[in-house]
């Protein structure tokens, strides 16, 4: 928005930076710091590998289950990308399961 309070140029409400560029599109990758939410480090006392045996077996889980899973493991930092894929895998195999048995049964 300008500074009589009409919008911009470019027809959003974002304000102009020293470079011309409004405040969304100069936000970048590194705009965000994880620290800045206060955020815990995810601790349980389940095993990654257990939360998953469990949800691939259906079993309901618990919120440390679904911590270990949801953080792909507690006993390390960041994201695995290789336990991330055996969530999603698993999730959408769940997923199948239960669209499957909740489907009418078209006849044959």
């Amino acid at each position: 928005m300008t500074s009589d309070g009409t919008p911009g140029t470019d027809g959003s409400d974002a304000e102009p930076t020293d470079d011309g560029a409004s405040g969304a599109e100069s936000v970048g990758s590194d705009a965000l710091d994880a620290d800045e939410f206060g955020f815990e480090t995810p601790e349980t006392d389940q095993s990654f590998e257990n939360a998953l045996a469990k949800a691939r077996d259906g079993v309901r889980l618990t919120v440390d289950d679904a911590v270990e899973l949801l953080a792909t493991g507690t006993d390390t930092e960041g994201i695995d990308p290789v336990r991330k894929e055996a969530v999603l895998e698993a999730a959408d195999r769940r997923r199948r399961e239960e669209v499957a048995t909740r489907s009418p049964s078209s006849p044959t």
